[in-house]
């Protein structure tokens, strides 16, 4: 008996001893292997929903600092998540700066310059969008876009299975129709949501809102809202009555109420429409009980002048008033109630939801992934952003001050911080050669070939003579465009 009990007692050790080394082993390879190596066992992948505002001021929004109600459905993602402070359009046109968005990438390698303009070939490949990353990986992948520029043949579909470009709504005495109100384009969401609920798989989904585009022209229950609230004050220079507002025609309100201010409030109602469109498409993923699973990035594609530099309600120049906008991530993987001084850029945003999804970056992508491994805001700090224009001799610089312009009336240098106006130049020329050196290099990047790091193969994103939509020849603007885009203040 006492026999039989040492040889269990010993089996039993070496049981224990053999299970011991093994964890030892495991444990070791732990700390020994790539991350690459250790994740075999499939992990379930991130949803993702991108909203793109359209001519959103940051400095309008509640959690930029704002005095009005505007966005307070933004302002609860931005608490729960990461706000970028410094966050900038690398170009202040519509479809251009979608693609800055969708590719990862500077105007001068997606090379579409103006709306409804398609990118371009650049050394025999087009740059991949991140839509098509998600549509290779298995993603149900869904856009729901409100502008005229944002139509299927400016080909920004590729990539999605669903692409709804419905057009609603007329603008003054038009005929046909050029945007589709937020309310409304939540509801084309709604209904997309509703006939793939509980259907498996990830999914991405792409909300572009075009309010708070001009011509200001809120719903009802929300055109007072902010009128002569007193929150709004008044600035010496723009409301002086030697500077009465001269709204161009596109833009211009009925009605006797003409002044800045008032015009100001309108904007922002129609701020606060979009705001309430963002609240209904969340409020469908939580009740699914998805939201904690679901990245989330609300941005614009650039900003609006309301006065500054003698510009009423547009956004065709490139000064801090449409260039800074705003930039909210929340979910899985990022971190809560964080505020990041440092520059972002809308070519940042594609590379950081991929990385984010635990999916192949792009080699195609200049963008940066905004945040290390864990969670934490990324240590690549930006100190100088550049963003483009439709014409390729123009383009500005910023760093964390000043900022470089070059126009076709040649090129200024101003402290933007202290001088938003730009109403005195600077004579810096060693800062002036910084910046503009900057711009030189960047775009020489832009325009030259990309290839995988040596020795790698291609990854998904590294363009293809076979992208697909955006390959098709460049549509030629017919004259309901022209129409169209001139009624949108696009063209003149």
């Amino acid at each position: 008996m006492n026999n039989k009990r040492k040889i269990l007692f010993a089996r039993t050790a070496n049981t224990v001893l053999m299970f011991s080394m093994c964890m030892v082993l495991l444990l070791s390879l732990h700390i020994l292997l790539p991350a690459k190596v250790l994740a075999k066992k499939p992990k379930s992948r991130p949803n993702v929903l991108l909203v793109t505002i359209d001519t959103l001021r940051a400095d309008h929004l509640g959690c930029y600092g704002y005095g009005r109600d505007t966005t307070p459905a933004i302002d609860r993602l931005a608490a729960g998540g990461t706000l970028f402070k410094r966050a900038i359009s690398n170009i202040s046109w519509t479809t251009p700066s979608h693609y800055c968005f969708l590719t990862g990438t500077y105007v001068s390698r997606h090379g579409s310059r103006d709306n409804l303009r398609r990118m371009k070939t650049t050394h025999g490949k087009t740059p991949t969008m991140i839509s098509e990353v998600f549509h290779s990986h298995g993603y149900d992948t869904a856009a729901f876009v409100s502008g005229y520029p944002m139509l299927r043949r400016s080909g920004l579909a590729a990539g999605f299975k669903t692409y709804d470009d419905t057009m609603e709504d007329k603008l003054f005495s038009k005929t046909w129709k050029v945007e589709r109100r937020a309310p409304l384009t939540a509801k084309a969401f709604k209904k997309w949501w509703d006939a793939r609920n509980g259907s498996g798989g990830p999914w991405f989904a792409w909300i572009h809102l075009y309010d708070p585009h001009g011509p200001y022209t809120p719903y009802p229950e929300y055109k007072n809202m902010f009128v002569d609230d007193g929150l709004e004050p008044m600035d010496f220079l723009l409301d002086s009555p030697r500077n009465k507002p001269k709204p161009p025609d596109w833009t211009k309100l009925p009605g006797k109420r003409q002044d800045r201010q008032y015009y100001i409030s309108q904007y922002d109602a129609e701020i606060r429409m979009a705001d309430d469109a963002v609240k209904k498409v969340v409020e469908c993923i939580d009740k699914s009980g998805q939201k904690d699973s679901t990245l989330i990035v609300v941005s614009a594609d650039h900003g609006e002048f309301l006065g500054e530099h003698g510009i009423w309600y547009a956004h065709n120049d490139t000064y801090s008033q449409t260039l800074f906008i705003p930039l909210v991530f929340s979910g899985p993987g990022v971190p809560s109630g964080t505020e990041v001084e440092e520059f972002a850029e809308s070519i940042d945003v594609a590379p950081t939801l991929l990385a984010l999804a635990g999916l192949p970056i792009p080699d195609s992508m200049m963008g940066r992934n905004l945040f290390k491994p864990g969670g934490a805001p990324g240590d690549n700090k930006h100190d100088m952003v550049l963003s483009e224009t439709p014409w390729e001799s123009r383009y500005t610089v910023l760093n964390s001050t000043l900022q470089w312009k070059k126009d076709q009336k040649g090129t200024t240098l101003h402290d933007y911080t202290s001088d938003p106006y730009a109403r005195e130049g600077l004579e810096k020329p060693s800062q002036a050669k910084r910046l503009k050196a900057f711009a030189d290099k960047r775009i020489l990047q832009a325009k030259g070939p990309w290839h995988a790091p040596s020795g790698k193969k291609q990854s998904v994103g590294s363009g293809s003579k076979t992208t697909g939509t955006p390959q098709e020849p460049v549509p030629v603007l017919s004259e309901k465009d022209r129409e169209a885009l001139k009624a949108l203040g696009y063209i003149e």
